[in-house]
């Protein structure tokens, strides 16, 4: 039968800020593949349709920045093209 087996620790950490540190440098993968799917590229749209859609103001302005929406005039945006 043998020796019995020490008994096993799990160590479980938690790092709240780390999680809040990534969604800050990464947008929400969901939404960016949503945005993909849902908004053809090229196709005009304003910041209601954004808004009714689930892209807070922040959110536009980080895909703004990352190239993945333009904003051609104030409140309106589109996916560039061959993206």
């Amino acid at each position: 039968m043998g020796l019995p087996r020490p008994a096993r620790r799990v160590l479980r950490m938690s790092f709240p800020h780390s999680q809040a540190l990534l969604s800050m440098t990464k947008p929400s993968e969901g939404k960016l593949n949503l945005l993909e799917r849902t908004l053809p590229e090229g196709l005009l749209v304003d910041a209601g349709w954004m808004t009714k859609h689930g892209y807070s103001t922040g959110l536009r302005s980080q895909y703004v920045s990352a190239g993945w929406l333009v904003q051609p005039t104030r409140g309106t945006f589109k996916r560039p093209l061959g993206t």
